[in-house]
């Protein structure tokens, strides 16, 4: 992770970002998506997508989440299975065999493929629901008091109402902040 990251504040000022993107591109050559639209109606973003685009309706693939966010029982088992201390070349998962190996790629022996086996059937019984994250009252309100203007200028930018992003009913307050 680059230390930029670690900004959070300045990572998390879309309204900065976009305003400077859409005076370097222009307004009029740029389609936002806002995640709430993504995830309440996939499809009608999709459409609207392809339609900022000029491109013909394609159909959507309708698998599940691709990584979805998710837990596990037992820390030890896990790293024991994703980052084995020195049994790595044994319970190493198949990416890694390929990376590292030497020879040219042949079959994995009968046992090689016994143990991939079971090591695959611990990581999915390890797998648990993942833990909700619960942040202290104070912090997000420190949040909201910080992000507070951008959202406004994010806001005024797309022409929404994004007052609901700082957890607040009051979308007078938010666009009056805006202008």
């Amino acid at each position: 992770m680059e230390s930029r990251q670690l900004i959070y504040d300045e990572v998390a000022s879309l309204g900065k970002h976009v305003g400077h993107f859409f005076d370097v591109v222009g307004r009029d050559r740029c389609h936002v998506v806002v995640f709430d639209d993504l995830s309440s109606d996939p499809a009608k973003a999709y459409e609207g997508m392809l339609d900022f685009l000029g491109l013909p309706f394609a159909p959507l693939n309708r698998t599940r989440a691709y990584r979805a966010r998710h837990g596990y029982r037992f820390g030890w088992l896990q790293r024991l299975l994703k980052r084995p201390p020195v049994a790595r070349t044994v319970l190493a998962g198949e990416k890694f065999r390929k990376r590292v190996a030497s020879a040219p790629h042949k079959e994995p022996s009968l046992l090689s493929q016994k143990v991939m086996a079971a090591r695959k059937a611990l990581l999915k019984w390890n797998r648990a629901p993942a833990p909700k994250v619960h942040l202290r009252p104070a912090f997000v309100e420190e949040i909201r008091e910080t992000l507070q203007d951008d959202v406004a200028k994010l806001g005024r930018l797309i022409g929404r109402d994004l007052s609901h992003w700082l957890g607040r009913n009051d979308a007078k307050a938010s666009m009056d902040r805006a202008a």
